[in-house]
């Protein structure tokens, strides 16, 4: 509606047509760009959130992993969670 020259196209045929319009005028170049996606929430969408293992973690008596403390994780003994949580 109110587009001059593409007045009455189809969609895909006025698409086609502005483009070649653009490009004849140095305006614009035809693209296809694609959307992804981040993997980790669509990987939830359809399996549900991750399940969280927990493992052992080892470090100094006055050290504090927030403060990126010396530590130590034994990744070879998961610590087991109750079903009920």
């Amino acid at each position: 509606i109110n587009s001059g020259d593409f007045d009455g196209l189809d969609s895909n045929k006025a698409k086609t047509q502005i483009i070649e319009a653009l490009e004849s005028k140095s305006k614009g170049t035809k693209k296809v760009q694609y959307k992804l996606r981040d993997w980790v929430f669509s990987r939830q969408r359809y399996w549900g959130e991750p399940i969280p293992i927990y493992f052992p973690v080892t470090m100094e008596a006055d050290g504090d992993p927030r403060e990126d403390a010396p530590h130590t994780i034994d990744f070879d003994s998961p610590i087991p969670v109750p079903e009920d949580e």
